[in-house]
């Protein structure tokens, strides 16, 4: 019996030996199917969900609904992480406001460009193939404004105060504004919300005055408590920027 059973082990030793090389040996092939199937999924599924276009152009209809509207375009370009945009804002309407009004006509133009950074990142939403992105960015804003106005009064930097029957009241500015948004990317269309806070450095000058009388009975209480200043000269204010972008993707 004991020269029976080594006998009987040595063979089951091959045989199963030969039997983890067949299937070994079978398998390679079936791996290798299975890689290039992985391969060629993997392909595909990134040609379903195309990564959004880097260049892109956009307008801004918000500008449109403001006191003293605005055509406002731009364009945008968009990195991984960050995104630069550049911003032109443009109006001239000679006679806008109605006969009551002591706004006559303004044109306006401002160049705004900005830098972004995204915070969030969500490729896509529910595989409907729209793209998602949260993001900080800073803004400088500088703007042209004359604004033509009839029948009111302003305080000069000799602290004197006027009033005129017709002037034009020019203001230069600078801002820097601070701002959160959304970008959500459909395809080619672009939708962006955004709302900043900063500060804005602005000069006022009074040109074109006709009609000008020096004011002795201090009317500061009467026109001086405005929301838009009244007084020559510079000045810091606090600023606020908040709008809708509209835009779509033209190239990588």
């Amino acid at each position: 019996m004991s020269s029976i059973f080594p006998g009987k082990i040595q063979h089951i030793g091959y045989f199963a030996r030969y039997t983890s090389t067949q299937i070994a040996y079978n398998m390679k092939p079936r791996l290798t199917l299975l890689l290039i199937f992985c391969t060629f999924a993997q392909v595909l599924s990134a040609q379903d969900q195309p990564a959004p276009k880097k260049w892109g152009v956009h307008i801004t209809p918000t500008s449109l609904v403001n006191y003293y509207p605005r055509f406002r375009v731009g364009t945008q370009y968009m990195s991984e992480r960050y995104s630069y945009l550049l911003d032109v804002s443009y109006a001239n309407f000679p006679s806008f406001w109605g006969g009551s009004n002591y706004r006559k006509g303004f044109s306006y133009l401002a160049i705004r460009p900005e830098i972004r950074r995204f915070i969030t990142s969500r490729p896509e939403i529910n595989s409907g193939g729209l793209y998602t992105s949260d993001y900080w960015g800073l803004e400088l804003a500088l703007s042209h404004f004359p604004l033509r106005i009839e029948g009111d009064a302003y305080e000069a930097t000799d602290g004197e105060q006027y009033s005129f029957d017709e002037a034009t009241r020019l203001r230069r500015q600078l801002a820097v504004h601070l701002k959160y948004g959304t970008q959500r990317i459909y395809s080619k269309v672009h939708i962006d919300l955004f709302v900043g806070v900063g500060l804005r450095l602005q000069h006022l000058q009074y040109q074109d005055v006709s009609g000008q009388i020096l004011r002795f009975d201090n009317p500061a209480e009467e026109w001086l408590i405005s929301i838009e200043s009244k007084r020559e000269g510079w000045s810091l204010r606090p600023s606020l920027t908040l709008g809708l972008r509209l835009g779509i993707g033209v190239g990588q």
